[in-house]
């Protein structure tokens, strides 16, 4: 066991950062329990409490970044012990966990945020390819472009988070604006901005595209529309 723990490495709050500044390809996973995720939570992080991380099927080429509550907390350590006891070889700590990462001035989305967030409509996978097919819908794909070109929504257009939001303007208001990213977190923001500058109809994919994926849906690769 000793040996599978040293193969872990520990993750500063400003390397984090710079991350997620240049849209890195990783993701960012919350061990603690889902009431605590729901009160405060940094962006963009999916929750798996650590009990149920032997039960799920995480990308295995991905950097996989784990966090809970404090620097002594222990369930950081042991998820992503159980991680590289799976066969994991990308797993990595959050250094301080959460509350070094606020007091490093990294950004979480708090239970109050969410509530106002959640005026944001959701639309299902369902939804999407009903809507898809009467031609209701404007798809956008906001991840970084490598992970649009290994595998996305048929349709979705690939475009960065700033650049849409410097777009929203020419957008066609006469179809719903749907976005998705790897999970919910910087849809909403994305989402947010949009509304911000005059567009209505904006909506996101419930679970973002992790979601999508688990549930059978098909994507296409490379630079395919």
């Amino acid at each position: 066991m000793r040996k599978e723990i040293l193969k872990i490495s520990y993750l500063k709050a400003g390397a984090l950062k710079r991350m997620i500044e240049r849209r890195e390809d990783f993701l960012l996973v919350d061990v603690r329990q889902p009431s605590l995720f729901e009160r405060k939570h940094i962006e963009g992080a999916i929750s798996i409490p650590a009990a149920v991380l032997n039960y799920k099927n995480l990308p295995e080429n991905k950097l996989i970044v784990v966090y809970c509550a404090t620097r002594k907390c222990p369930a950081s350590r042991d998820a992503a012990a159980i991680l590289v006891n799976r066969g994991y070889k990308k797993v990595a700590i959050l250094k301080g966990g959460l509350s070094g990462w606020e007091q490093t001035g990294g950004h979480v989305v708090k239970k109050s945020e969410k509530i106002q967030k959640h005026l944001i409509p959701g639309i299902t996978a369902d939804e999407i390819k009903n809507n898809k097919a009467a031609d209701k819908i404007v798809l956008f794909d906001i991840r970084p472009a490598e992970e649009y070109r290994a595998g996305h929504i048929k349709g979705a257009k690939s475009i960065s988070r700033e650049r849409l939001v410097q777009a929203a303007e020419k957008i066609p208001q006469e179809k719903d604006i749907v976005l998705y990213t790897r999970s919910d977190g910087e849809s909403w923001a994305a989402a947010d901005e949009l509304i911000k500058k005059g567009n209505k109809n904006v909506k996101i994919l419930s679970g973002g595209f992790l979601m999508w994926q688990k549930g059978g849906n098909a994507v296409v690769s490379g630079n395919e529309k």
